[in-house]
């Protein structure tokens, strides 16, 4: 009985140790990044995948796509919907080092409604979730070989992690850099928003700041 005991405590803990392991979200550490540089390329690439954005915070983005096929078997009993609702959920940890970015999916069934239903289905889009912040690094890197302010050998200092960032931040400081800006390390900071367009205020190191207007139809100047 003492044996048997002792069997079972030890798969209890086996199995305890897999869950903590199962339940440890994909990550990557984006090395010498800023958070909200970081922030606004990961916004940019899923914007531009057509995932619709449900919420943005200082350190957190939440968007949400259709799945014409329920990824999980859904609630017992239940006959799946026509289509139901994949929701990633990414976060973002400004460290010394860089940029710690991790990834959590989850899948609704009858999504707004009374009887929404919602299951954790990180594990079943592991790979995928990996994949992509493979990507988003790659794209931090290329971001880090195109400007001439972030040497790749230099660590971005997390004191600007709490400057507002727009959706549309990158292409305001493309947009600068074409008009001859040469960007400090502030970078586009978010001067207000609405539904439709956002105004950034561009630093430069070589002149004043450039005032920015981004929408889904492009940046301009804004005077």
């Amino acid at each position: 009985m003492q044996a048997l005991s002792l069997l079972l405590l030890a798969l209890s803990l086996t199995a305890s140790s897999a869950t903590r392991a199962a339940s440890t979200d994909p990550n990557v550490l984006i090395a010498h990044s800023a958070l909200p540089r970081v922030k606004a390329l990961a916004l940019d690439t899923a914007l531009a995948r057509g995932w619709t954005l449900i919420e943005s915070t200082a350190d957190r983005i939440v968007f949400e796509t259709p799945l014409e096929q329920p990824a999980s078997a859904g609630p017992p009993g239940a006959e799946p919907p026509e289509t139901t609702q994949l929701r990633i959920r990414t976060d973002f940890e400004q460290l010394s080092s860089g940029t710690r970015v991790s990834i959590q999916a989850e899948e609704r069934w009858w999504s707004g409604s009374a009887h929404e239903w919602r299951t954790d289905v990180t594990h079943l889009y592991r790979a995928n979730l990996q994949d992509a912040l493979r990507s988003l690094e790659q794209r931090w890197q290329r971001f880090l070989q195109t400007s001439p302010i972030f040497p790749q050998a230099t660590v971005i200092e997390p004191r600007f992690s709490d400057t507002p960032v727009g959706l549309w931040a990158y292409y305001a400081e493309r947009y600068a850099r074409a008009a001859g800006c040469n960007l400090d390390a502030r970078g586009a900071t978010l001067v207000n928003s609405n539904r439709r367009e956002e105004l950034h205020r561009v630093f430069c190191d070589n002149q004043d700041p450039v005032m920015v207007r981004c929408d889904n139809q492009g940046c301009r100047r804004s005077r």
